[in-house]
This record gives C-alpha cells, structure tokens and sequence, in this order.
C-alpha cells in the first residue's frame, strides 16, 4: 500500500511516467527516507575565504540533498559584512541571497539554525532567538584555548604544534564561550603559513558543521561547558606587531612572526638612518644555523650582538644577528619609498658603500652596521664607542 502511495506521489510530481512504472525498491526506500528528513532553513553569517568552504558546503546540500539525506537544507539567507568581501561575491556568483550585518534585521522564528563562520561581528540576542536551534559557530582553534580573532595566527606565533577545529554554540553576549558541539585536532606541520594552515582547516570545519547538523538532537543534548583552565585569548593583530626585537626574539621566533602573518602584516625593522626596513623571503632557521654565520660575520672576535647585519656573499642572503645567539636570513628587501630589492641589491646600495667609505677613512676598518630601534636607531658605532662597550672590530 505504501508503495503505491509513493507511485502516485511520484506521477504527480512528474518525476515517473505512467508509461514506465518499473522502479526499484531501493529507490523508493531512498524517497521514503528523503521525505522523513529535517528541513533546515539557514541563517549563515560569514566573511572571508575560511566562511566560504562551510557556504559552499551548505549550498551543495540545498541544491543536492541527495535521496539518502536525513537533513535538507530548505534555503540559506547570508550576512556578511562587506560587498566586496569573498563571502558577498561568491553569493553574487551563486545567486544566493546576501545582506549586509549593519542592514538586517532577522525576521523572527524564520530560521531553524544559524551559522558563524570567521565573522567578527558579535551575534545580537535577537538573531539567536530568531533561529530554532540557535547559532553555531565554527571556530578556528581548539577552544578554550585561542578565543578572540586571530586563533590561526597565534597558534602559529606561539608555536603550538597542535590546534583544531571547534563548533559551539553562540553565546548572547561574549565572543567564544559557548557550549562546545564537538571538536577535531589539526597538527600544525613544519614551517606552515597561517595562509596554508586556514586552507587546511577551513574544509575540516565544515564538514564537521555538517556532521553537528545531521547528528543535530544528539549534539545539542551531549553539549558541554568549555573548561575553565587552559583559556587563552587571541586578540586582533595589529601593525605594530611585525616590528622584530633583535634583542628579545631569537630566529624561530621571527620565523614565525613572517609564517603568522603571511603578508596581512608587514614584518620590520628599522634601517642604520632611522627608516623603516620591511623584511621579506625569510630562510628556514634550520638552514641558516648550519651555514656557521657567527663564524663567518667574526663573532670569535667579538659578543654576539643582535641587530648586526651581514651579507652572506655566496647565497645572496642578508643575516641578522637575533636573539639566543641566532640569524635570521632574509633574501628581499624593501625600504620606505624604495621599491623592493634583493638582498645582493640592497647590499649593492645601501652597505657596499658605507663600507667602501668608512675603510678609506679608518685604515681598511670593518663597519659595525645594526639594524633596530635602539638608541641609536641602529647606526654605526665610530671606534670610540665600540672600545666604550668593550667590543673590537676585526
């Protein structure tokens, strides 16, 4: 009886004519299965390219359940924060319909579930309760530790060899302290870029959205409370952070600096003159260390001194003297209002010549070039002030 119910459902929709009624068990199974499925109506709030492989998922599931599907994206609204943002203009690709956050109200008891991915913006009370499930949010660390903004970015600057992905719920009034849904561990490989490493995580957090959604009653009744121990927060990068402290951050550490950052923000110091130097195509510390630096740049002569500059003439790579009696190695360039340089270009320029002059007018003496903000702004010691700290030239 119920599989004629079903034959008529599917002559009425047209989706088999009366002309061939031969059909399989399975796929009647299948529909069966199809029409007992939860429908979803999905409030998405997402902005940049980590935002855009949860849509995407959601999107596939709305234009192609499939018949086995036991949930059913029925539509998506999106919010996003910018027109221009990746978010907006794969909407606008799609067809998908798209608001700005500043200009939307939620309509109330529309929506079965809300979604946050990489947003930035804080939820208001009302666009929870809007959504019969409330909003999950789709997290790039391993809560608790790394809440706030920039969880990728400062698993990598502290060198965390393991984060993840975390689903939780929304909380009305703070950012990322809400019931945990579940988690998946990501290991952090060897010298990965925060660029590479949101690429990684970004398809791993949405299919664990999904799997949350399709086991949706089960997840919602095992929710648990985030720990109260091990809470760190990762708070809104800013420019000022690319300065390198010679002194106080030791190669890896500045290594890291360039793999957290990934050219959102500039990596620098500061030039012999006060201007400012940004850093570019760092070496692996590793690599570096096995090249002897020290041993090369005289440091048998004289106390390791971070800021110190010398160009390695056979690799054509600038070093740096930096903390923990470490080098960093740098193999471009670029100072304020000079386009861009290789490391051979900027010895050419701007070292070649300070050295040519100062030997022609201190007996064939060695400059002694350091880069940073220190009193001196860098600059170069004369040979009283270097006998003054107790240091010799070779």
């Amino acid at each position: 009886m119920r599989s004629t119910l079903l034959l008529l459902s599917l002559v009425k929709r047209k989706w088999l004519s009366p002309a061939n009624m031969v059909v399989s068990k399975s796929f009647l199974s299948s529909y069966a299965k199809q029409k007992s499925a939860r429908e979803l109506s999905i409030l998405f709030y997402g902005s940049d390219d980590f935002s855009i492989a949860s849509l995407k998922l959601l999107h596939k599931k709305l234009l192609n359940p499939g018949l086995d599907a036991t949930v059913i994206v029925k539509n998506i609204q999106v919010v996003t924060t910018k027109c221009n943002n990746p978010v907006s203009l794969y909407c606008k690709k799609t067809d998908l319909p798209i608001t700005l956050f500043d200009e939307y109200t939620v309509p109330n008891d529309q929506f079965d579930l809300g979604v946050v991915s990489s947003f930035g913006r804080l939820i208001p009370s009302q666009a929870i309760n809007a959504c019969h499930f409330g909003v999950f949010n789709i997290h790039g660390s391993l809560l608790p530790r790394w809440r706030g903004a920039s969880p990728i970015q400062h698993a990598i600057l502290h060198g965390d060899e393991i984060t993840g992905v975390t689903i939780m719920k929304i909380h009305p009034n703070r950012f990322d302290v809400g019931e945990i849904l579940a988690q998946k561990p990501i290991e952090i490989v060897h010298r990965i870029s925060a660029k590479q490493l949101k690429q990684v995580m970004a398809p791993i957090g949405a299919q664990l959205l999904w799997d949350c959604i399709e086991d949706l009653d089960n997840c919602l009744a095992n929710a648990r409370k985030q720990p109260e121990e091990g809470v760190t927060y990762a708070r809104k990068l800013k420019i000022t952070d690319g300065e390198i402290d010679w002194t106080n951050m030791n190669a890896y550490e500045i290594d890291r600096r360039f793999r957290a950052f990934n050219g959102t923000i500039d990596v620098y110091t500061y030039w012999i003159d006060g201007t400012p130097l940004r850093l570019g195509d760092i070496l692996d510390p590793d690599l570096v260390n096995r090249l002897n630096i020290s041993v090369l740049a005289g440091h048998g002569h004289y106390e390791h001194l971070p800021g110190l500059v010398y160009y390695h003439k056979k690799r054509h790579i600038l070093c740096i003297a930096s903390a923990n009696e470490t080098w960093s190695a740098f193999r471009s360039l670029t100072l304020k209002g000079r386009r861009k340089m290789s490391a051979l270009g900027f010895s050419n320029t701007f070292i070649r010549p300070i050295v040519k002059e100062f030997k022609a007018n201190n007996q064939g003496q060695r400059p002694f070039l350091i880069v940073g903000q220190t009193e001196k702004h860098g600059g170069m010691f004369n040979m009283n002030e270097f006998e003054q700290i107790k240091q010799q030239y070779l």
